[in-house]
């Protein structure tokens, strides 16, 4: 039996000055709408660098007036999960997990408690049949670690709501619930509010450039005893005009004749097209612009040569001005790496001055990948947010695959998305 070197599981940790901290809790409450809410301006953030992930470090994010108020995650730039078994399960698939004596002290950090235990040290031993190891702590406790990452301990943080983030998106204010904003927009949406005390209501703006008097907002729904929000979409005009994103390009095509997007820069422009491509959807679901592994929404980990490959064909999103005509604005053209079905590819955008994307060309790079699928058309509420039962909605977190009657898979190239899409934008009935 090998022993690893007792280890102070604490040696890595520190305290992020103000600056860093804030950068961190501004990565968070992209998908944790809880810390919102939280009345501090500042955050106590501390951090702890793990060996056994790539890219992905353990912090805890506190409010320095509230001992009772604090959040344990794994953050990596642009990403946070909590720390809880989807959290930890979904790092391991993007990350990857890599497990040895020598980092698998700091893996079992996650669901021995950290930071409540400062000093102690861990004892990492491969187990006699070689699947996995054991780690025993100085306080007497230990779990055993398989290969794959699993263990026999459960983690005691509190499961915190997570929501999924908008690409493009980098920063949501929060809707004061007693303010006029958040009255006017309710009144717009004829929300039903007679479950008010048995649902969680929570409405967020969205900081985007290309719109100056549309907004995006989103609607975080969830009853109290479940864990999970259903999260509604919606570009909306103080004038009273709501449009739900529904998976079709209808309701951006009728903002844009309503007011045009606008681009201060390549910036903007590429956020546009990041969001218009997340808002809109054909059969295979999402036409998913992707800058990093852990953007696309794996369904299980793969395997080394099928990550390479992947990693060698993400680029980031380019986007610069093609081509200006006197009175009709700016064409922009693009190119981005896409994730779409079970396929990555490499495509090329134009974006003409009212907002129409046009894919010119795509380059399948990599194939047969498990990838999630989600249900076409439901990003959100296909009808006002009124009437009798539950609205129709699409949940991103609970996503299912696209089949055919014989049960296989739904095949469906990129060059034919735009031409689904605007198809049905000429048919909303579809």
């Amino acid at each position: 039996m090998s022993l690893a070197s007792p280890q102070d599981s604490y040696s890595t940790s520190e305290r992020l000055d103000a600056d860093h901290a804030a950068a961190v809790a501004a990565d968070v409450q992209r998908f944790i709408p809880a810390l919102q809410s939280w009345p501090t301006r500042r955050f106590d953030v501390r951090r702890k660098a793990l060996s056994c992930y790539q890219d992905y470090a353990l912090v805890r994010i506190a409010d320095p007036d509230s001992s009772d108020r604090f959040l344990l995650g794994l953050h990596a730039p642009g990403d946070f999960w909590p720390l809880d078994r989807v959290g930890i399960d979904t790092v391991n698939r993007v990350s990857p997990l890599h497990l040895a004596l020598e980092t698998v002290n700091d893996y079992a950090d996650l669901f021995l408690g950290w930071p409540h235990a400062e000093g102690l040290t861990s004892h990492a031993s491969a187990q006699p049949d070689g699947d996995g190891f054991l780690v025993q702590r100085s306080d007497g406790r230990q779990l055993t670690v398989g290969a794959s990452g699993q263990v026999n301990h459960s983690i005691g943080s509190p499961r915190v709501p997570r929501v999924e983030a908008i690409l493009g998106v980098r920063k949501w204010t929060l809707v004061d619930a007693t303010s006029e904003e958040m009255h006017g927009v309710l009144g717009d949406l004829k929300w039903n509010l007679a479950e008010h005390d048995e649902v969680e209501l929570v409405v967020r703006r969205a900081a985007i450039s290309f719109y100056r008097e549309h907004a995006l907002y989103k609607v975080l729904r969830r009853r109290k005893a479940t864990m999970a929000f259903q999260q509604y979409y919606f570009l909306h005009h103080p004038g009273g005009i709501v449009r739900p994103l529904d998976g079709k390009s209808q309701p951006i095509h009728e903002t844009n004749n309503d007011e045009r997007p606008t681009f201060a820069g390549d910036e903007d422009a590429a956020d546009y097209l990041r969001f218009f491509c997340w808002a809109t959807r054909a059969d295979e679901g999402r036409f998913l612009i992707v800058e990093r592994f852990r953007d696309i929404p794996w369904e299980k980990a793969i395997d080394k040569n099928d990550r390479q490959k992947v990693l060698r064909n993400l680029k980031p999103v380019s986007v610069a001005p093609a081509a200006a005509n006197a009175g009709k604005g700016t064409t922009w053209s693009g190119s981005a790496s896409v994730s779409y079905g079970r396929a990555l590819f490499v495509a090329l955008f134009s974006i003409s001055p009212n907002g129409r994307v046009d894919m010119t060309d795509d380059t399948p790079v990599v194939g047969e990948l498990p990838v999630r699928e989600f249900q076409p058309g439901k990003l959100t509420i296909e009808r006002t947010l009124t009437g009798h039962g539950e609205p129709e909605t699409y949940l991103d977190t609970y996503p299912t695959a696209s089949q055919q009657p014989n049960g296989s898979l739904v095949e469906c190239r990129p060059e034919q998305f735009l031409k689904q899409i605007e198809a049905r934008h000429a048919d909303p009935s579809r």
